[in-house]
Parts: C-alpha cells; structure tokens; sequence
C-alpha cells in the first residue's frame, strides 16, 4: 500500500455509509395471508448495479434481472446472520460418536438474519410469494433514494465557458474591409 499524498485526491474517505429501513409484504399461500417484513439497505448501494437498473428499460426480463441484483447490493449483510454464512462442522459428524454435530440455532431463527439473507430467503422460496412488480418497485425506490440531493445530470457543453456572440469563428468578423 502506498502512502498518502496531499497531491493524490482520496475518494471516499469521508462517504457516509448511511443505512434506512423498508417494508415489504410477503404472501403466505398456506396462511391465506400477508407478512410484513423490515429489511435495512445502504442508501448508496453503488454505481454499477443502479446504472444496470436504470439501463434495463420498459424489458420486464431485464428490468427484474436489474431489480434483483440492486437488491442484493443494496441490501445490509451484516445485520445479521450473513447469506454466505455456514456454521462449523454443518454437514460433519462427530468423530467419536458418528452423531451430526449440532447445527447453529441462528439458522432456525429467521429474526437473526441479515436483511440480504431474509429478503433471499423470501423471493427464492416457494412458499411464500415476492411478485416481481414489489421487486421493481423496491429498486426504484432504491435509486431515487439513492439520488436524493444530488445533481442528476452535468451541465450541457453550452452553459460551459464564455456564451457564443453567435458571429461563428470565435466571434471574429469573416467580412473583409
């Protein structure tokens, strides 16, 4: 790693990394009724995944492709028992005894799970039910969360610089005296 130089600028360095909650009904086929679960997302989820969103256009296919992977971005991980974690010794037996070792009772409490790893567990379930238009949705929101207080656009080449004196050339004259 290199050392820090007052002529290099830094990015970042002082970014907020702010979080806000949000609330989506899920249906239960089997309940004959609606849930409503709170999940925490980073305000600023990044770059790539907003643009692909924004970029997806009226394709239902790739807006929901979009949609999906904002969602994963932007979505806390470590509010909880995290997607990718597997307890030690999950799928192992005890050397001795030939028992299964005991799995992790954070994997049978879905209220000890990350925000990422509910909000998965959900819309990939077959029970429940996520429709993809609560999806759109939730990433749309997303994104204009995501732009909220900040310019949406640079300025057009023509309100740079000095204005035109609409003469052409640079405003020289082409008449010949």
């Amino acid at each position: 790693m290199t050392e820090p130089s007052a002529a290099v600028p830094t990015f970042g360095a002082d970014a907020p990394h702010d979080t806000h909650p949000f609330r989506v009904a899920i249906y239960d086929p089997e309940e004959e009724a609606s849930l409503t679960e709170e999940f925490l997302a980073w305000k600023d989820p990044g770059g790539g995944a907003i643009l692909a969103f924004m970029r997806s256009g009226a394709d239902p296919g790739r807006q929901i492709q979009a949609a999906a992977r904002l969602l994963y971005d932007a979505l806390v991980d470590t509010d909880g028992l995290q997607i990718e974690y597997v307890p030690p010794g999950q799928d192992e037996v005890d050397p001795e005894t030939g028992d299964p070792l005991p799995v992790d009772p954070r994997l049978a409490d879905i209220t000890q799970w990350s925000s990422r790893r509910r909000f998965s567990y959900y819309s990939d379930s077959s029970r429940y039910r996520v429709p993809s238009d609560v999806i759109v949705d939730v990433a749309d929101w997303l994104t204009r969360e995501a732009f909220q207080g900040r310019p949406t656009a640079r300025p057009s080449r023509s309100s740079r610089g000095p204005k035109s004196t609409g003469r052409g050339s640079g405003g020289r004259s082409s008449s010949k005296a």
